[in-house]
Parts: structure tokens; sequence; C-alpha cells
């Protein structure tokens, strides 16, 4: 890589905190991208650099860029609902290509784009890669979905036009951090612990590939320093039904889970309610219809093009849910 720092975007993130720690753990001068530097203040330390700046604002990212020797691209609207449907637009996807831009016009290379294993798809019935073919046709669950499949389609057309573009796909993140929409097995494992979560969608019988969020971190730093552009990797874990998670959580001390099977249909009414009285003005919907649909499919994948490539690994839930509950426990968040 060429000399000056790595310009990181979501750095203040669920993910992006951890990336900004494997950054650091190799020595590099980090540049962090920070909407509100204020947020950032915990992570300001010798080697990283805050700028304000935001990925919709040209201007800020083309500043950002300047003497920056690569880009590591982790900013997005990760949510399952907001009031204006076109942030997800402006955020996933034009971002990304205003980011991509002006890290071409800098000659910060490579560009390496977090993105999500939605934008692969969901995988009813088998264990997806990165060879998942993209479908226009496909029918999205949420608007969170719909841009990170655009997204991923735009990586691909810059990448076609000579863009150093690597992508990255984690699977459902969990392990120690705040609780953010990113982290949904904290939140899920608080409710649990709080006895609101009364069962789990569908039984909870649907595979999720689960990622340790630490090991997320480091996979992004190596596809940094050894992908090749146009190269994409699964950046997964281990792949478990949500029942099985969460009974692994128990058994390690956790709160348990009811085994009640709460309907699909039932929770789709609840969030399709919770939509309306939000968007008349109310409370922000703590059940959406997007919500419902993604726990309906099945989203297990391998990573063993990344293991092979990059040297990676995601350590097991038998390794990762003991410092999640610990953290949790930390946090004063579960008992």
């Amino acid at each position: 890589m060429a000399t000056g720092p790595v310009l990181l975007t979501g750095g203040t993130g669920y993910l992006g905190r951890w990336i900004l720690r494997a950054l650091r753990a190799r020595g590099l001068p980090v540049r962090l991208l920070a909407r509100d530097p204020a947020r950032a203040a915990d992570l300001a330390a010798p080697g990283v650099e805050v700028v304000r700046g935001d990925v919709t604002d040209r201007a800020s990212v083309e500043a950002a860029c300047r003497g920056a020797a690569s880009v590591v691209h982790a900013a997005a609207t990760v949510s399952s609902w907001e009031r204006d449907p076109r942030t997800f637009d402006r955020v996933n996807v034009e971002g990304l290509r205003t980011v991509a831009l002006a890290a071409a016009a800098a000659g910060a290379a490579p560009l390496v784009l977090v993105s999500s294993f939605f934008a692969l798809g969901p995988t009813d019935g088998i264990t997806g890669d990165e060879t998942l073919p993209l479908s226009g046709a496909r029918r999205f669950s949420n608007d969170y979905e719909r841009t990170k499949t655009l997204a991923e389609a735009e990586a691909r057309e810059l990448l076609a036009r000579g863009h150093p573009v690597v992508t990255l796909y984690p699977g459902v993140l969990y392990g120690p951090g705040p609780l953010r929409e990113a982290n949904l097995v904290g939140t899920l494992l608080v409710e649990a612990g709080a006895g609101r979560l009364r069962g789990l969608p569908g039984g909870g019988d649907r595979r999720w590939c689960f990622t340790f969020v630490e090991d997320a971190g480091e996979g992004v730093v190596r596809a940094l320093e050894r992908a090749a552009p146009g190269d994409r990797y699964v950046l997964g874990g281990e792949n478990a039904t949500l029942r099985e998670f969460f009974d692994r959580a128990a058994e390690a001390g956790g709160p348990a889970v009811p085994r009640r099977s709460l309907p699909y249909a039932a929770l789709g009414a609840l969030g399709a309610a919770s939509e309306i009285l939000a968007g008349l003005g109310g409370p922000r919907p703590r059940v959406t219809r997007g919500a419902a649909a993604i726990f309906r499919r099945e989203w297990a994948y391998s990573s063993r093009r990344a293991e092979r490539a990059l040297g990676w690994r995601s350590r097991p839930l038998a390794e990762g849910i003991p410092p999640t509950l610990a953290d949790l426990r930390a946090q004063g968040r579960i008992p």
C-alpha cells in the first residue's frame, strides 16, 4: 500500500470501531470521517485523525480522500425503517459512488467496500457464497436489503470502469460493543433479559450466519492488505438457527428465550400497524414488516474463500458467546 493514512468511513459504528482497532493494531495511520466528531471523541488516539464529513457531502469526502493511501468504506444506514426511505439510497448507494469517485481522483487505492450478506440474498435451503447471482427481480424485505443490493451492482459497475474495489460481506454480527441496529443479536439478548422477548419468529428455525464482530474487523484489514481489485469475500462464521444460538447463549449463562413460536403473519401485521403510527408522527416502530420478512428467510453462507485467501477465521459460537454476554453484563444490559 502507498504511504498515507487509511480513510475509514463508518468508523463510529458497531463494526467500524473494530475495523479501527484492527487498523491501529497494524500501526496504520487512520483518517476517520465522522458526521459528528464528538461521537468519535472516545476514539481519539495517536495515529487517528478525525475529520468532519458525510458520505452524502461530496466536498467533504473529496477533502478527506486527499493524501489518503486507501479507503475502507463502512458507512451505511443500517436500519429496518426510516421516516424518509430516500435516506437509504442517499447513504448506501449514492454515498458509495461519491466515496469511490473521490478515492479514484485522489489516487487512494484500493477501496474496500464493507457490504452485507443482504446484498447476496437469502439462501433458503442452501449454504450460499460470493457466487450467488444478483437478481434484479428479487423481492426485497426492506429498504436496507434493497439498497445494499443496489450498492453491490454499483460496486461491480465501478470495477468494470477500472476502479479498484474489493467487496466484503460480513454475516449477522454479534459480540462486544454498543447496542445499535447493526447489533441485532445484542438487542435481542437484552430484550430476553428484560423478559420482553416472548419467543422467536417462527420458532427460530431459520439458519443465519453469525460473525463475531471483532473477527469481522480483522477480516476487513486482511482484505485491505492482501486482496486484489475485484476480489469478493464473505466474512461469515458459524451457521446456526436462531433457536440454536439463543439456546447456546442460555447454556453459557445468558437469558433464556421462551420456546414459543411467534407467527410471521402476526409479526407482519404488528409491523404494518407500527409503521402507520410512526408515519403519523408516532414513535419509531419496534417491529416492521421488513423485519418480519427477514426472519422468514435463511441467511447461511460459507467463508471458505476468505479462509483460504486471507488466512481468516471467525470464532465459533462456543468461543464468541461468552465474551458477548460478559460485555452486556459490563454495560449493565443483562443480569
